[in-house]
This record gives structure tokens, sequence and C-alpha cells, in this order.
């Protein structure tokens, strides 16, 4: 990958010549799509809309996961729910979404048009019949696949809860693959000493691949007052400090 770092290209005798990025191949392929390159937005803060995925798609991601989405709408915490740091972001927005029926009107507007666009759809649910009835809800638009939320540090009887045992995330694999022929990830979390048996669970009932990793469970507090931040108090780190 070193051409693609320094973007330079030798000739023969020896000149360095600049390349630029669109003259250089880095596609890669996806759950029978191709991407232009192997970035993609992850899923969290951004991406509740249709819209705001195509647009770091067009921006130069190579594909999009959008927001987790549930059954019902959730409303998820007050502000403050963000806390940039220098070396990354603390969230703890909730999992704020729609709700599954009102997303699945949102993605009518994915023509045959973005049928080379890769969209990723993340679901969250606290039971796999929960997460059957959000992806049967979500399953006849047209988007390549599903991210299982299985990892979420900050909410209740949904994420880290449920992947941190293998048996339920099995369970949870199984119900959504028999629900749906499209392509299916499970998002594993960092914060249970569980992981690789987490792992493994969701690869021997047919997962097809896994996003690795959720953000780390986290607090800042304000030294003024001596109180978190965050309205939730604890939240999930990401970024360059994990």
């Amino acid at each position: 990958m070193t051409f693609a770092m320094s973007c330079y290209s030798k000739i023969a005798w020896g000149v360095a010549t600049r390349t630029s990025l669109s003259e250089i191949d880095l596609s890669v392929g996806l759950v029978g799509r191709r991407l232009a390159n192997p970035t993609l937005l992850a899923s969290g803060v951004a991406g509740e809309s249709v819209e705001s995925l195509l647009s770091a798609i067009e921006a130069g991601a190579g594909g999009a996961v959008s927001k987790s989405i549930g059954l019902k709408p959730r409303r998820g915490y007050p502000d403050p729910t963000v806390v940039p740091l220098d070396s990354g972001t603390i969230n703890a927005v909730g999992l704020s979404n729609p709700g599954a029926a009102s997303f699945s009107k949102r993605l009518d507007s994915l023509k045959r048009s973005d049928a080379p666009t890769t969209i990723i759809v993340s679901v969250f649910g606290g039971s796999p019949a929960e997460f059957s009835k959000v992806v049967r809800t979500l399953d006849g638009k047209n988007f390549a696949g599903y991210e299982l939320n299985l990892s979420c540090p900050h909410v209740e009887g949904v994420g880290t809860e449920v992947g941190h045992d293998p048996e339920l995330v099995a369970r949870v694999v199984r119900a959504v693959k028999s629900a749906t022929g499209k392509p299916v990830f499970a998002k594993l979390s960092p914060n249970t000493e569980r992981i690789l048996e987490v792992a493994r669970a969701a690869v021997d009932e047919g997962v097809d691949g896994i996003t690795a990793i959720n953000t780390v469970r986290a607090m800042m507090i304000d030294i003024e007052t001596q109180r978190p931040v965050l309205s939730h108090r604890t939240g999930g780190l990401s970024g360059s400090a994990i």
C-alpha cells in the first residue's frame, strides 16, 4: 500500500511523478458489491437519513452504514450527548432513531440507480425475535445488507447486554439469517472478555462478516463541577485513542 500512501509512482529512469488518486484502483469487493475504496462511514451519530448516507459516499467513502434502527421510535438521551476530545470522541446518543417502519419508508428513495452503492443498515433489538421483526420490516428495500448492533455500551437491555452472551448472539444471528437473504454482519463489543467466543458463535451461525469494534465504555468528568459531562454519565469512546 505504499504507493497509495505516497501518491507517487516512479518511471523507469527514476524520476518521481505525481499520480492522481483517481488513477489508483483502491476498489474492493464486499457482499457481492464493488466499493470504490475500503472505507465506510461507520454507524454512529450520523446516518439517520438516506441523504446523509449518500452524501458520505459522494464525499469519497466506499460505502456507509446507517445509524442503528430499532423496532420502535426512540428519542435517545438529552444533550449533551457528544463530547469531542483531542484523541477522539465520547458519545451517548442513546440509540435515537425513527423506528423501523419510518426508516423503511425513507429507504424508498434508494432507487435502482443507487444499486451500485453499498449502504448497510444497522439494526438493534433486545431479543432474537425483536431483531427479526426489525429486519422483516426493512427487508424489501434496495440496500446491501445488515449490521447487527450487538455492542452499544450505553443503552440497557440491548447492545452489550446482548453481545456479551455467545448463546444469545447465536440465536440473534440465526433469527436474522432466517428472516433475510441479505448479507449480515455482527458488530462486536470490546467491553467483554468473551469477544472471541461471541465472534465464533456468530460465525458458526453463518454471519457474513464481523465488524470490529464498537466504542469503548468511557466517562468524562468536568473538573469544575466534579460531575460527568454527558447527560447519561457514561458513553462510548471512538477515535485515535483506541
